[in-house]
């Protein structure tokens, strides 16, 4: 399977960063870790984008839970 391609609202990407200088007001490396984190997701999930649970209350494959 070729891999996905995710593409981030603009929104979603200030998000991240005002959640970035949030954390870093007391630490900038976990603020790093964290965006690191994100970003890694959004790598696996590019690449196994059906991947992640069926969420309960749903019943939607369509949808799923990456936790």
């Amino acid at each position: 399977m070729a891999e996905m391609t995710v593409m981030w609202a603009p929104s979603a990407l200030d998000d991240v960063e005002s959640i970035a200088e949030y954390i870093a007001k007391d630490s900038v490396e976990i603020a790093s870790v964290f965006v690191g984190k994100i970003f890694d997701a959004t790598d696996r999930l590019q690449k196994s984008p059906f991947s992640g649970r069926v969420i309960p209350e749903i019943m939607d494959s369509d949808l799923l839970d990456g936790a």
